[in-house]
């Protein structure tokens, strides 16, 4: 998830488009005095184990007054700020719900499976 946040900061900067500007070129800033992100769920597949997926429920994720504190943000600015956010909230979720044990479970399994066979190799 941390390389997805840095992926995602790396192409915002590289992608930049022109802002949205009002009729006299001054860039659109906006305030959003409330957001809330509710219901989303979350599915994880691990490397460790790719036919298996972990369910878990995001929890409700609400934010007040985005871009306040600049007098206003641009689209992007707030896109990126709720996107981290959200990316941050499934994180959590993701380690709450196991993943790491599921994750740590598979590794023993496998390491276990190597040693039998290696075992095999010496009879």
């Amino acid at each position: 998830m941390d390389a997805l946040l840095k992926n995602m900061k790396s192409q915002n900067s590289s992608d930049k488009k022109p802002a949205e500007t009002n009729d006299s070129g001054e860039e659109i800033k906006l305030i959003i005095k409330k957001f809330r992100f509710d219901g989303g769920n979350l599915a994880i597949k691990t490397a460790a184990a790719p036919d298996k997926n972990i369910e878990q429920k995001l929890p409700v994720i609400a934010m007040n007054n985005i871009g306040a504190s600049k007098g206003g943000a641009t689209v992007n600015e707030i896109a990126s700020e709720l996107i981290k956010k959200v990316v941050s909230q499934a994180v959590k979720s993701a380690l709450k719900s196991g993943v790491n044990k599921a994750i740590e479970k598979e590794k023993k399994n496998l390491l276990n499976k190597a040693g039998d066979g290696i075992k095999g190799l010496f009879k």
